[in-house]
């Protein structure tokens, strides 16, 4: 544990920075809706099964629920916007 460095959300520019990392799936925008809405059932199945989610949670992961392709999407825009943003922040403050 590195005891001597200051947690990023103490950080000045950062005030209550929380970052929180996901996994996701994605395919090109041409795919076809009926063909990612396939993908995501068949993968939301998978992480349902309990050796699965175990598997994830056993290190300290957290499953949320199955969201869909626009919960995803919308996810997806707001996470990109919100580092966007805050990439743009700091270039300022330099």
């Amino acid at each position: 544990m590195l005891t001597d460095v200051v947690p990023i959300a103490r950080h000045r520019l950062l005030p209550d920075f929380n970052f929180d990392t996901w996994i996701g799936v994605q395919v090109p925008a041409w795919t076809p809706e009926h063909a990612a809405a396939r993908i995501n059932a068949a993968i939301n199945h998978v992480v349902r099964q309990p050796e699965v989610r175990e598997g994830l949670e056993g290190p300290g992961a957290t499953v949320v629920p199955a969201m869909t392709l626009r919960e995803l999407d919308t996810l997806f825009k707001t996470e990109v916007a919100r580092y966007r943003a805050m990439a743009s922040s700091l270039a300022a403050r330099q």
